[in-house]
């Protein structure tokens, strides 16, 4: 009889540069309050922060990790404590939809699936297991390939479209999350995202300049922190709504 493999602690981690110190300090706040598990600051030059990012797996414990950018604030409780580590763990990037978005150059430059393609702005990954480190490894060569001449450089100027890259090239298993623990309001106002979550469990400043994403994550928390309505005059008006939606999007003229 096999042995039942047994899950390593989960372990939040993000990396701190100079220019996002505080942000970083509020999103270590948020996520040992709302998510309620141990988190690891990983100190960064600013030149050096995406780099930082590509050597997760050498800087990381042999453990289950939920990554976090200084910029992800949660906003509510979140559990995952089920989270076996068997697959990687993201949200899907909905700028794979438009034309002035870099996933959308990235993905035949890379052979990238765009269905698959994840922000790497939240992702929890299993450092104990080769197959997840390996995505690692994939990404840095990569980028040593572009920078040695041997590919065409990608759009990204980060680290996002080489994970990526790493995930799928290496047939690691992706589950996706839904767009609320990823909001990202700049694919809202790009009409990439075509809505709103009714609940938001977290918000990314991505696409804001560095000077402007305290004052957005602030406003948001602020906007999209409400408490839900879970009464039952609550779950009537979803019921509600519900019916009403598909009523119209199954009704033909």
């Amino acid at each position: 009889m096999s042995k039942r493999r047994t899950m390593p602690p989960l372990l939040g981690v993000t990396v701190s540069t100079p220019k996002y110190a505080a942000l970083a300090k509020e999103a270590v706040r948020r996520v040992e309050h709302f998510i309620r598990i141990p988190t690891q600051v990983i100190e960064a030059d600013d030149a050096d922060g995406f780099a930082t990012k590509l050597a997760l797996d050498r800087l990381c414990p042999s453990t289950r990790i939920l990554f976090f950018d200084a910029d992800w604030w949660a906003l509510r409780p979140m559990d995952f404590s089920g989270y076996n580590g068997a697959a990687w763990m993201a949200v899907h990037d909905p700028g794979v939809f438009h034309p002035k978005a870099f996933p959308v150059h990235d993905c035949p430059l890379l052979s990238l699936a765009p269905e698959l393609y994840f922000n790497s702005g939240f992702f929890l990954f299993d450092n104990s297991r080769a197959a997840h480190r390996k995505v690692f490894t994939t990404a840095r060569q990569i980028e040593h390939d572009i920078f040695a001449g041997k590919q065409a450089p990608v759009h990204d100027f980060g680290d996002q479209s080489f994970l990526n890259a790493g995930v799928q090239r290496n047939k690691v298993p992706l589950e996706l999350l839904p767009f609320s623990y990823n909001y990202m309001r700049f694919m809202v106002q790009g009409r990439s995202v075509l809505f709103t979550p009714a609940l938001v469990h977290a918000v990314h400043a991505a696409g804001f300049k560095a000077t402007q994403k305290a004052r957005h994550l602030r406003s948001a928390a602020e906007f999209l922190g409400y408490d839900l309505d879970t009464s039952e005059n609550g779950a009537a008006a979803e019921a509600s709504a519900l019916a009403f939606q598909h009523a119209r999007s199954h009704t033909f003229a």
